[in-house]
């Protein structure tokens, strides 16, 4: 990892595919997904041939397809519930 003046660090991209357990073609789509981009996903930074994400840019990634996952649940429950009392 590289610290950054901010305290934030950078996380080299073979670390953040183990993370979050995808491969490098599936980190390529969510690079060119704006459905991706629009969740968070933080854009590479390139030094010299390497990529990076920043930490801080991923856990906001990570915060926010939670949050995204607990409102599904919810409507789903919801749709659920619904569906049930008619």
């Amino acid at each position: 990892m590289i610290s950054t003046p901010d305290d934030d660090t950078l996380v080299p991209d073979p670390q953040v595919r183990e993370e979050f357990g995808i491969t490098e073609m599936t980190e390529w789509r969510w690079d060119n997904d704006p459905q991706m981009a629009a969740l968070g996903w933080p854009a590479k930074v390139k030094i010299r041939k390497r990529n990076y994400r920043s930490r801080r840019a991923l856990n906001d990634f990570k915060e926010n397809l939670l949050r995204r996952a607990l409102q599904e649940r919810k409507v789903a429950h919801a749709t659920k519930l619904r569906d049930a009392v008619s």
